[in-house]
């Protein structure tokens, strides 16, 4: 058990905190090299 968790459940909420961290990482790198401006988004 890890944090009350079984380990299959600890592992399926890792992967879907995982995916979501590398969705955010590629919008904020396709921003960053189209040299967009993101409103609302600090500078």
């Amino acid at each position: 058990m890890v944090l009350g968790m079984s380990l299959a459940t600890f592992t399926t909420v890792h992967v879907i905190i995982s995916l979501i961290a590398i969705a955010a990482g590629l919008v904020v790198m396709f921003g960053m090299l189209g040299s967009n401006r993101m409103p609302g988004r600090p500078a």
